[in-house]
């Protein structure tokens, strides 16, 4: 499979402005109505290109690069900050001038604080459901059915922890991509202190 990279003739660390140029110049030069130019060459620079613009499709493709030396834990986790961070751009109103990794990393702590408080709630229902579980005596033979019900419901909490507790695994990941990075923020004119020199007579 050809390296949408190379098909752009790019460094993968060209930046999104980078990639649109060389777009421009491979597609006018693999055009299949300019002399030279083939329509295969030309689907290669298009397909390359609808890739590496999308930031999230760009970044899927990178990882997948490398796919058998990444956790696929890490790789969703970077797709998620990315997207996150995304959110937060668009719904800040000067982001420049707020911290917006500290944003973000406060954004999934808060929320690792609801699962958590969500995976004691679970907890504490099935423990309720096992002492009930054996308050059931049925009097004659047979299946006890309010057993298999209040089991049922004991496998169906269980099974929400385990996803909750996936959650966690995965905002654990998204910190780590998270604390990679740091942000510059610009300080308000407002808060700019200004020295003045003067002369002459104190």
């Amino acid at each position: 499979m050809a390296d949408h990279y190379d098909a752009l003739g790019v460094s993968k660390d060209a930046s999104t402005e980078d990639i649109r140029r060389a777009f421009k110049r491979k597609a006018s030069e693999t055009h299949p109505d300019k002399r030279g130019g083939r329509k295969e060459d030309f689907q290669t620079v298009q397909k390359a290109y609808e890739i590496l613009r999308d930031s999230t499709r760009r970044l899927r493709y990178d990882t997948g690069q490398f796919a058998e030396f990444r956790n696929p834990i890490e790789v969703e986790a970077a797709i998620q900050a990315m997207q996150l961070m995304q959110h937060l751009i668009s719904k800040v109103e000067a982001p420049e001038q707020i911290n917006l990794i500290l944003l973000a990393q406060q954004q999934v702590q808060a929320n690792q604080l609801v699962i958590r408080e969500e995976i004691a709630k679970l907890g504490a229902k099935v423990l309720k459901l096992e002492r009930l579980r054996n308050r059931f005596k049925k009097k004659s033979k047979g299946i006890n059915h309010m057993e298999l019900v209040i089991e049922d419901q004991i496998k169906g909490l269980r099974k929400a922890t385990v996803g909750a507790e996936e959650m966690i695994t995965m905002g654990n990941a998204i910190m780590s991509v998270l604390q990679d990075y740091d942000f510059l923020v610009d300080v308000p004119p407002q808060f700019l202190r200004v020295t003045f020199t003067t002369s002459g007579n104190r």
